[in-house]
């Protein structure tokens, strides 16, 4: 072997290893801070219970989801966003865009908040609502929050979330059932 070659196969292999590990850490379906991954994303999965029931309203969850990308700005602090969607025990479907904020308390536990605007997808000229989540997250695993809804009144509920691939996978299945029981609604 030569040794311009050589040459060029250890520079190769160097550029290689160099470029190799920054964009494996660039996304990462399973969330972790930086410098271990620049993107991750938020496949949420969770259960609700009311805190308090409001008589002119139905809006009382039973199942909510969360699907998006968060960026991490730096070791402490992430920033993206998702589309909230959210099941009712009316058989009711609640969806909106969602700013998303994370806090790193340590690579296994994180504050998250967000908020936006929520729309009631079954009778769009109820007007729009509000809604604020803030939670602690465990390795995206566990996610106990608590969240407010504003419209005419303000209703808070209690939940947990589970995440990851868990998560996706709970919030593909439910979301199919949820569908089929909203379209038999329907129906009837």
């Amino acid at each position: 072997m030569n040794f311009a070659r050589c040459k060029s196969l250890v520079l190769i292999s160097a550029l290689s290893t160099a470029l190799a590990s920054p964009l494996s850490a660039q996304f990462s379906f399973n969330p972790k801070p930086a410098p271990e991954a620049r993107w991750f994303a938020v496949t949420e999965f969770g259960a609700v219970l009311t805190l308090n029931r409001v008589e002119a309203s139905s809006r009382e969850q039973l199942l909510n989801w969360e699907l998006g990308l968060m960026g991490n700005l730096n070791p402490k602090h992430s920033l993206g966003g998702t589309l909230y969607i959210s099941y009712s025990k009316d058989a009711e479907v609640y969806a909106g865009p969602r700013l998303r904020y994370r806090y790193w308390l340590n690579p296994a536990l994180s504050l998250d908040a967000g908020a936006g605007p929520i729309w009631r997808l079954n009778y769009l000229e109820s007007g729009t609502w509000l809604s604020a989540q803030v939670g602690l997250n465990y390795r995206d695993l566990a996610h106990l929050f608590l969240e407010l809804d504003f419209f005419e009144d303000t209703i808070a509920s209690v939940g947990l979330k589970i995440g990851r691939l868990p998560g996706a996978i709970l919030g593909a299945v439910a979301g199919g059932i949820a569908g089929i029981r909203f379209l038999i609604s329907r129906l009837d």
